[in-house]
């Protein structure tokens, strides 16, 4: 793959994960 588009997959991803954490812990 692309590093540009891994790279821009694993931020999306990353800021997924972190969204449903903070839901999580409201």
């Amino acid at each position: 793959a692309i590093d540009g588009v891994v790279a821009t997959e694993s931020f999306v991803y990353l800021r997924l994960v972190k969204q449903l954490y903070d839901w999580g812990t409201q």
